[in-house]
């Protein structure tokens, strides 16, 4: 088991730097960088849609409304400790779900879920003061999240979060890592162990 939450809270280490308002941004995303550059580039809708697969049902908001409730950093000893990490609800009439990471402190940050059609995507309200939108692909135990473009970036292959992996290890058990990137190279994984303790 995972006892990183060090390293997630590299996350603070962008403290201080421009918080992005949770609203969509104006314009077309960016590419964020060379598709051959990193190993999870962006993927075309009809490779990430799993449904016609025996067992793979496609990735749906369904399994993201069932994070509801406050998520905490996992202690050395293997117990909920005091850090809460992230919070989930459900809004806009129950077609999108919100994310507050670090609810409350200065590099709080916001994650938007919703379904596209039949895709479900994710847009990162960062500290970093850009926003990059994910697509979902399912994977085992889990999701893979995959950038697909990223809005206000300052130039392209600027710094941003890149690729995401959540993986359910119970339903009030969740584990996962995401890469940050620079022209195309990782320049930071945070990874994390959080359980729920307030539904």
């Amino acid at each position: 088991m995972m006892r990183s939450f060090s390293t997630l809270i590299g996350f603070a280490a962008l403290a201080g730097l421009p918080f992005l308002a949770p609203q969509e941004p104006e314009g077309a995303a960016k590419p964020c960088c060379s598709a051959e550059a990193v190993a999870g580039q962006a993927v075309t809708t009809t490779q990430a849609s799993l449904a016609s697969l025996p067992g793979r049902a496609a990735p749906h908001l369904d399994e993201i409304k069932k994070l509801v409730g406050d998520w905490y950093q996992v202690g050395d000893d293997g117990k909920p400790s005091a850090q809460r990490v992230s919070s989930y609800r459900v809004t806009a009439a129950g077609s999108a779900v919100i994310e507050t990471l670090f609810p409350g402190e200065e590099h709080e940050m916001i994650s938007m879920y919703y379904m596209d059609g039949g895709d479900l995507r994710l847009t990162h309200y960062c500290s970093l003061g850009n926003a990059p939108s994910f697509l979902a692909v399912r994977r085992e135990n889990g999701l893979t999240w995959r950038c697909q473009g990223v809005h206000n970036l300052d130039s392209h292959g600027a710094a941003h979060m890149h690729e995401g992996h959540t993986t359910w290890q119970s339903a009030d058990h969740i584990t996962g890592t995401w890469l940050q990137t620079v022209d195309g190279e990782v320049t930071y994984t945070a990874a994390f162990e959080l359980v729920r303790v307030d539904k």
